[in-house]
């Protein structure tokens, strides 16, 4: 699944509800990059694409409450290659989701150029 391709491209804008400091918009805008990138991946079958939506509320909430402060969540991800305990961190986190979800750990995070 390219879901570290959807929190990439969202992540310049993302949000996340109650649990921390990211407001509405910027939940919204991971978690439908998320659900979009999902449902379009030709790899899943339609039972997996069924829990997009479940999968990026998981990851979504699990990033919002790993990073409460969505800019530190974005510079984070944009210099994930630099970090590599943070960019472990986040993978944990996505592959935690995916397994719960698809019984397989997801596809390495890259950072966005």
């Amino acid at each position: 699944m390219r879901l570290e391709q959807a929190l990439g491209l969202t992540l310049f804008l993302l949000p996340i509800s109650a649990h921390g400091q990211w407001n509405p918009e910027q939940y919204a805008e991971l978690y439908n990059g998320c659900v979009n990138s999902c449902q379009s991946n030709a790899r899943l079958t339609q039972s997996e694409r069924a829990q997009c939506h479940a999968i990026c509320r998981c990851v979504a909430d699990r990033l919002q409450a790993t990073f409460p402060d969505n800019s530190e969540y974005r510079r984070t991800f944009a210099l994930l290659q630099q970090l590599p305990e943070q960019k472990a961190q986040i993978q944990m986190i996505v592959d935690k989701c995916n397994e719960r979800f698809f019984d397989r750990p997801a596809n390495r995070l890259e950072a966005v150029k």
